[in-house]
């Protein structure tokens, strides 16, 4: 039996992002898997906040998105040519959405909870 919980959250991102309810899981990731970036994911994930009464407040977008312009060639080469390491976005599934509903807040990064 699936929560209830997720399934509201589920149903929620279906409907925010015009995707079938039935392509999402709780493994399913927002940018990876949904394509969701930039200005798309702030508007998704302030809408949630306040649908869902989710205290976002530590919430670290650059962590998880990039900004709306997506590739930008000149960053990659710089990458390659100075042997720096390339920015890797840390995944969002829905179920990690689901959990932030339950406990009214995304977990606070200083606490480590």
């Amino acid at each position: 039996m699936e929560d209830n919980v997720y399934l509201k959250v589920r149903d929620f991102v279906a409907g925010h992002l015009g995707e079938r309810k039935d392509r999402l899981s709780e493994d399913s990731r927002l940018l990876q898997d949904l394509g969701v970036d930039g200005a798309d994911a702030v508007e998704l994930l302030e809408a949630f906040s306040e649908k869902f009464d989710v205290d976002m407040a530590h919430f670290p977008l650059s962590k998880h998105f990039g900004p709306e312009a997506g590739f930008n060639l000149f960053y990659h080469l710089y990458c390659l040519l100075f042997e720096r390491p390339k920015w890797r976005p840390t995944p969002i599934t829905l179920g990690e959405l689901a959990e932030a509903v339950r406990r009214k807040r995304w977990p606070d990064v200083k606490q480590g909870v």
